[in-house]
Parts: C-alpha cells; structure tokens; sequence
C-alpha cells in the first residue's frame, strides 16, 4: 500500500471500480456474443447497473467533500 493511503480509502470509489469493471465485461461479452443472442447482453447491462447501486446503498446520508 502507498503511504499515505489505506484501504478505507477504496471504499469511497467501490461504486466507480464496479462500474468501470462491469463495463470492460461488457465489451468483452460484446466481442464474445453471437449476433442471434445479442439479448443477453441487456441483462447483463442491467445487472452491472444494480451492482453498482447496491455499491453505492452504504452512502446513503453520507456527506462527504
């Protein structure tokens, strides 16, 4: 760890890591998907969006600067 920094530092980005690594799986499930079951990738878009909600539910109230 670089000084200076600690882990509770990551849990303020854990909702721009989520959604940054769940896009980078979408391209690829893009680049790996059939045209003919294209749908899938809907859903997993979804999911990725929930994941990051459900990353950002512990900020609720929270104010930070």
């Amino acid at each position: 760890m670089p000084p200076g920094l600690s882990t509770s530092d990551f849990y303020y980005i854990l909702p721009e890591i989520v959604l940054t690594a769940g896009a980078i799986v979408l391209l690829i499930a893009d680049l790996a998907t059939p045209r003919e079951r294209q749908g899938v990738l809907t859903w997993l878009s979804i999911g990725i969006l929930a994941a990051t909600a459900a990353a950002l539910l512990p900020f609720i109230g929270t104010n930070v600067t």
